[in-house]
């Protein structure tokens, strides 16, 4: 399973001189606000998982009713071609949204009237800021090395807890699975978490935790990510 993971109240600071993330002048503003772009707190938002495909060995359980139990890779399923859309679950404040295309992606990060574009086309980074662009040549090849090693680090580790359907409701007009952790799966301190899964394609529509909610859809209908049409100057 291929994932990129935004965790929940992960505080990570971004060096703002030269993190891809960031690629503009550093400042301590600059610094926080580009931090919490770097990690919102999304908590599993599943920014670019592959939970199974269409093919033969598609591990989806059919059927699924309230009451039955699978585990992540049988109750979902999630392609590479899709929006998504990070949304504050106090005031419904947009802070993050993003198009996927394979292994490219354009996301728009927003935070107090700050914007702040990146995109990864064909291994390469741009972020774009205002009207001021950077690149960051051969930014891929980074990502996948950082998962790799991610990927070697618990090779021991258990495995996702079954979900359990607790019912049915609509999105959109669309009819979705409601799916949750078991409450026995669930810490004394830890909060609950939704998901919710189109009950005839079975892809994943939203996620709801305490503090965000995250909505995905179009999928297979996004068009290949394009480089930003701006004059981007390359870091260092």
């Amino acid at each position: 399973m291929e994932c990129e993971i935004m965790h929940e109240n992960d505080t990570t600071d971004v060096d703002a001189t030269d993190s891809p993330t960031s690629g503009v002048p550093a400042s301590p503003r600059r610094r926080r606000f580009l931090g919490t772009l770097a990690a919102p707190p999304t908590i599993a938002a599943l920014a670019g998982c592959s939970f199974g495909g269409d093919g033969a060995t598609d591990p989806i359980v059919e059927d699924l009713e309230p009451g039955d139990t699978a585990g992540y890779p049988g109750a979902v399923r999630f392609g590479n071609r899709y929006v998504m859309a990070v949304t504050r679950a106090t005031d419904g404040e947009s802070t993050l949204s993003g198009r996927f295309y394979h292994r490219d992606r354009f996301l728009r990060f927003e935070n107090d009237g700050n914007v702040v574009e990146s995109y990864l086309v064909d291994g390469d980074g741009y972020v774009v800021t205002g009207d001021q662009c950077v690149e960051y040549p051969d930014l891929g090849a980074g990502f996948e090395s950082v998962a790799a090693v991610d990927a070697d680090l618990d090779p021991d580790a258990p495995a996702e807890p079954e979900l359990a359907v607790t019912g049915r409701t609509t999105i959109d007009g669309r009819t979705v699975l409601v799916l949750e952790l078991p409450a026995g799966e669930l810490a004394a301190d830890e909060a609950g978490v939704t998901y919710y899964v189109d009950d005839e394609t079975r892809y994943l529509r939203r996620i709801e935790a305490e503090t965000v909610v995250v909505d995905y859809h179009s999928w297979n209908e996004i068009d290949p990510i394009q480089v930003p049409d701006l004059d981007c100057r390359p870091i260092g």
